[in-house]
């Protein structure tokens, strides 16, 4: 399986916590940020999920309060701008926010700019997968990178171990924070 998890099958994946923690730990540290939030996913979604159980237990070991407004679901597409209106009506004095992808960050500026709020000085904004619109919006949207090329090599090399029958396991790639203009 790739980008996807299932008892009993072997899977290659991108490491959900270590470029999330980067992010968060910047801005807790050095932008002394207190008040977090998160558009995310369904948790039937692997990724969404593994998203959200990183960023809550980055805010619980820096003893950050999260309550259940400071959370909402999108359906993970440009298409859902009600995610962006809900989260920003619930949570008008967030600092930071962590968009489960690219994609729900660009929803978020849109919402942001109606808003006349600007990311990265107003509201620090992350997003997920280094998409290639990261770098095009204005300004430019800090973002997890996870190598889709690594994933797809990783995961031929694996099958191709399966099929002449040698011993596979399940692997975990690394990803880091690409820090932009967004925070």
């Amino acid at each position: 399986l790739i980008a996807s998890k299932f008892p009993g099958f072997v899977s290659v994946n991108s490491d959900n916590d270590k470029g999330i923690r980067e992010a968060m730990e910047y801005l807790i540290l050095n932008k002394k940020c207190t008040r977090f939030g998160m558009i995310g996913g369904a948790d039937s979604n692997t990724d969404a999920r593994e998203r959200k159980e990183a960023f809550l237990q980055i805010l619980k070991e820096y003893g950050i309060p999260f309550e259940d407004r400071n959370y909402t679901v999108s359906n993970l597409s440009k298409r859902d701008k009600k995610a962006a209106v809900s989260f920003m009506e619930k949570n008008p004095d967030i600092q930071a926010v962590f968009c489960v992808n690219d994609d729900v960050a660009i929803n978020l500026y849109e919402e942001l700019e109606k808003r006349k709020l600007v990311p990265g000085k107003d509201i620090y904004v992350f997003g997920h997968d280094n998409s290639t619109i990261a770098s095009k919006v204005n300004p430019t949207l800090s973002s997890i990178w996870a190598n889709p090329n690594e994933l797809g090599e990783k995961a031929l090399q694996t099958a191709l171990k399966l099929i002449k029958g040698e011993a596979a396991g399940s692997m975990v790639l690394p990803t880091r924070f690409i820090m932009r203009e967004s925070i």
